[in-house]
């Protein structure tokens, strides 16, 4: 779960419901997460925790339950509302008392590059810095991502020397933060980077690297390509695994077989009114056995239509508390259609469950912190529904044999020439990587 954590009084509860957690250390977010470390170094682990640090908290929940109450008023909405302080304390003691155990922090690379500016080596040192020397000994492990370049600006398409010049400048920040802090820094492998360059991240990464898809492009071309990595690396018979840079959708974890993943989603969601919830979806899916011709060829058998049941997020709109369009980012709200108003009455009263095992529901309704802690406690339920297994292609005949070879079992630090003479010349990456 990325995103600057708010340090209110969701906070402690935002620590229990989240496992692992990826900070920005760009200038703008570092003070509020030097700020989290220290509520996490003080002992908060539980709401009742942030009311004995934080003495003005009971305070703060008893003048927002005033306004809440007249949002509630003037929507029309006659549900009972539950004060803040005893939904907020009811929601802690449900969960065992924690904190994330395992961090990442990002350089913030990408926010500099969004606004057109840069962040400097020196920065991110001092900030990676500042945050593993408060942070010794508190967590399981912390990973640091490369300060990477990202070629070319916002609003258009890198050239070829810009790809070339941000390469060599990302390769120079590597090494001299893996000089400064070790083995716990990610390189990162960008989407359009090609062959070569994954075999380069690959001697680079001490067996683990961040894929990062090009964020223009659509939802399936993004995950299509991490999928593509990944079977790449399999193919090359080495074992370095992979974390996903903003990669939370469903097909994504359900497609791609990263080991880890991270995206801001759960907190923007719950912003613009929504809850996402774990569901079953019911799915055509085309059913066939391989078989092998008399000439050599394969051929598809028994070819016809199942249903097929899988588990996905899909967002619903409950919040009130906002019109139709956010006054901030002009931003379209999620569109009616998602509304909890207009579903059948059986799919509102299983929305309104859903939301109820975690907040009262009219908490849900008008604040969109209690709905992005939702949306984070059912994205890491539908992520933990998934084992990772290494990608591959296999394909079977009706007995169940295996038509094809599949990719290399033999797994090894890195690529042996052979392999990676193989690599560049297999036309199915050329180009698409």
């Amino acid at each position: 779960m990325s995103g600057t954590p708010k340090n209110d009084a969701f906070q402690a509860i935002e620590n229990q419901v989240c496992s692992q957690r990826l900070f920005s250390m760009h200038g703008a977010y570092a003070p509020e997460v030097m700020k989290w470390l220290g509520m996490v170094k003080a002992g908060v682990r539980t709401f009742d925790d942030y009311c004995q640090y934080e003495p003005r908290a009971i305070a703060r929940l008893e003048q927002k339950d005033q306004e809440q109450q007249a949002l509630l008023v003037q929507r029309g909405i006659e549900d009972e509302w539950v004060p803040y302080a005893e939904a907020l304390r009811a929601a802690s003691q449900s969960r065992t008392p924690s904190c994330p155990s395992h961090m990442m922090l990002d350089s913030g690379a990408f926010t500099a590059w969004n606004a057109s500016a840069s962040v400097t080596l020196d920065e991110v040192k001092s900030a990676y810095s500042r945050f593993l020397t408060e942070a010794d000994g508190l967590f399981e492990e912390i990973w640091l991502i490369n300060l990477d370049v990202i070629p070319g600006e916002k609003d258009r398409d890198p050239t070829p020397q810009e790809f070339q010049t941000a390469i060599q400048e990302s390769d120079r920040n590597l090494a001299a933060l893996s000089a400064e802090f070790g083995d716990c820094v990610l390189p990162v492998f960008h989407q359009g980077e090609g062959q070569q360059r994954l075999l380069d991240v690959v001697n680079q990464a001490k067996g683990y690297l961040c894929l990062s898809p090009n964020n223009k492009k659509p939802e399936g071309e993004r995950w299509r390509w991490a999928q593509l990595a990944r079977t790449a690396l399999h193919d090359l018979a080495c074992n370095v695994q992979t974390h996903g840079l903003a990669t939370t959708g469903n097909d994504m974890i359900r497609e791609a077989h990263l080991m880890s993943g991270d995206s801001a989603a759960w907190n923007e969601h719950g912003f613009y009114g929504a809850v996402d919830l774990v569901e079953d979806e019911t799915y055509p899916q085309d059913k066939f056995n391989l078989v092998k011709l008399e000439n050599g060829e394969l051929d598809r058998a028994g070819e016809h239509i199942v249903e097929r049941s899988r588990l996905r997020y899909r967002g619903y709109h409950i919040g009130v508390e906002m019109d139709d369009y956010d006054l901030k980012s002009q931003s379209k709200m999620i569109s009616n259609d998602r509304n909890v108003s207009f579903l059948p009455k059986r799919k509102r009263e299983w929305v309104r469950a859903k939301v109820e095992s975690y907040f009262p529901w009219t908490l849900a309704l008008t604040d969109q912190r209690a709905r992005s802690l939702i949306c984070m406690g059912e994205l890491r339920t539908f992520a933990e529904s998934f084992e990772w297994r290494p990608p591959g292609v296999r394909q079977y005949d009706g007995a169940g044999k295996v038509l094809l070879p599949p990719f290399s079992e033999v797994v090894r630090t890195y690529p042996t020439q052979e392999d990676r003479a193989r690599f560049l010349s297999d036309q199915i990456y050329d180009g698409r990587l």
